[in-house]
C-alpha cells in the first residue's frame, strides 16, 4: 500500500499498514537479541524503552523514572505544535520511537562506533542516531544516583530530535 489522502485534508498519509510494518522493523533487531529487554506499554506510547541486559542493572527501575516523563513530553509536543492549524499532526498510534539504554560504556561505545565508525565522544551519553532512528543512551546507575536529572536532560533533548525526525521526514 502506498499514501493515502488524510480525511478532509487531501494531504497524504501513511497508509496504516506500513506503520506498523515499520514498527516491527525498528524492534526487530531488539526483539532477536536476547541480550536486550523491551518495554512497552499504552501509557508509554509513541515511545518503547529497551534496555540492556546488565546483572548491575534495574532495567524496571530505568523504565520507571522515564515512564511518566516520556507520555507528558509528548503530550506537551501535540500541545505545542501538532494542534496548531498550521502543521496538525497525526498522533503516533504505535510504539514505534525507540528509547534504547546501554548499561555498560563498552557496549555503548561500540554502538556508537558501527554508527559513526569513529570512537564515541566521552562526554556525550545520548544521542538521537537518524540512521537509526533511535535515542540511544549510555545510562550510568552510578553517575544517575548522583545527577539523575543529566539522564533526564539528556534524553528529554533526544526525545525532541526524534518526535520533529518522526514528523518531518516525510514532508
Amino acid at each position: 500500500p502506498g499514501p493515502i489522502a488524510r480525511p478532509g485534508t487531501g494531504k497524504p498519509q501513511e497508509h496504516p499498514a506500513l506503520s506498523v510494518v515499520r514498527e516491527n522493523k525498528v524492534l526487530d533487531e531488539f526483539r532477536s537479541n536476547d541480550r536486550f529487554e523491551i518495554y512497552e506499554s499504552p501509557e508509554l506510547k509513541p515511545f518503547v524503552l529497551i534496555g540492556e541486559k546488565n546483572p548491575s542493572a534495574d532495567l524496571q527501575g530505568i523504565f520507571a523514572k522515564f515512564e511518566d516523563l516520556l507520555p507528558k513530553l509528548y503530550r506537551t509536543f501535540m500541545q505545542e505544535f501538532g494542534e496548531t492549524p498550521q502543521l496538525n499532526l497525526d498522533r503516533i498510534e504505535n510504539s514505534e520511537l525507540p528509547i534504547v539504554f546501554y548499561t555498560r560504556r563498552a557496549t555503548y561505545d561500540q554502538w556508537w562506533r558501527n554508527v559513526y565508525k569513529k570512537p564515541s565522544i566521552p562526554q556525550v551519553t545520548g544521542v538521537f542516531s537518524y540512521p537509526g532512528r533511535r535515542v540511544s543512551l549510555y545510562y550510568d546507575s552510578a553517575l544517575d544516583t548522583i545527577d539523575s536529572g543529566r539522564t533526564r536532560e539528556v534524553l528529554l533533548h533526544e526525545a525532541i530530535h526524534q518526535l520533529v525526525d518522526h514528523y518531518t521526514r516525510g514532508r
